[in-house]
């Protein structure tokens, strides 16, 4: 290692990878869980029912916005509220 650089230890690239694996099913059950269908959900975060459609088969995933849109849409429905940024 170089003089004067620390190591930083990056998450496990399994891990990392589990996670984007087992998205699509997640938010599957999050959205039968909030009893809508695809097109309502897509709706409500302003895109289309085929994207909801492309990132619950893992075809695509979801913008950090658009999965910050889909936590506020949990959280209301559980009544929590969001912490603030």
């Amino acid at each position: 290692m170089r003089r004067g650089l620390t190591a930083v230890s990056a998450p496990p690239v399994k891990e990392a990878m589990d996670e984007v694996y087992h998205w699509p099913k997640k938010l599957r059950v999050i959205r039968e869980h909030l009893k809508m269908t695809q097109e309502e959900l897509a709706d409500i975060i302003g895109v289309s029912q085929a994207d909801i459609s492309y990132w619950e088969s893992g075809v695509f995933l979801p913008f950090d916005k658009t999965i910050w849109e889909l936590v506020s849409i949990w959280f209301k429905n559980e009544g929590l509220s969001l912490p603030e940024s």
